[in-house]
């Protein structure tokens, strides 16, 4: 089953929808990261003894 798929999207011309493809991926990562990874703080274990929290921000804009 998962060759037939594999053929059939190997069969389908995708350049018509590149970009409404491409806008869909920047948009999902955008929102994952928007949802899932900014805000929270994670632990970077720099060895055995030593972790260094690292909290992920927005980057500000300045200028634009």
């Amino acid at each position: 089953m998962e060759e037939a798929i594999l053929d059939t999207l190997d069969q389908i011309e995708l350049i018509p929808y590149i970009d409404d493809l491409g806008q869909a991926a920047y948009y999902l990562t955008v929102k994952t990261l928007q949802d899932e990874v900014i805000g929270r703080t994670y632990r970077f274990q720099a060895h055995r003894w030593l972790s260094v929290p690292i909290t992920i921000v927005t980057p500000e804009r300045t200028g634009e």
